[in-house]
């Protein structure tokens, strides 16, 4: 699986907790993967989402699968990050 950028819009509903079950049931056990984008805002600019996660390392813990690697790269307004997790 992979999703860039549209977290963001899976928060609401729990969308995104629906997926992980999905993604669990469907791909665990079967060598799959789940690669992450997604951007987060410097200085107070984010304000979507931020009851559930704020910065990389928070995503990394809400997402209930394995953290194979990740990596950010600190821009002027925001963070662009990517990690993979083994489902």
């Amino acid at each position: 699986m992979f999703f860039s950028e549209i977290t963001w819009y899976l928060l609401e509903d729990k969308k995104m907790d629906k997926i992980f079950n999905i993604m669990s049931k469907n791909f665990k056990g079967k060598n799959k993967f789940f690669i992450h984008n997604l951007a987060f805002y410097k200085d107070g600019i984010q304000q979507y989402g931020n009851d559930y996660f704020t910065n990389l390392d928070e995503f990394i813990e809400y997402c209930p699968f394995e953290l194979l690697e990740k990596v950010q790269v600190d821009l002027k307004d925001g963070i662009e990050t990517s990690a993979i997790f083994k489902i």
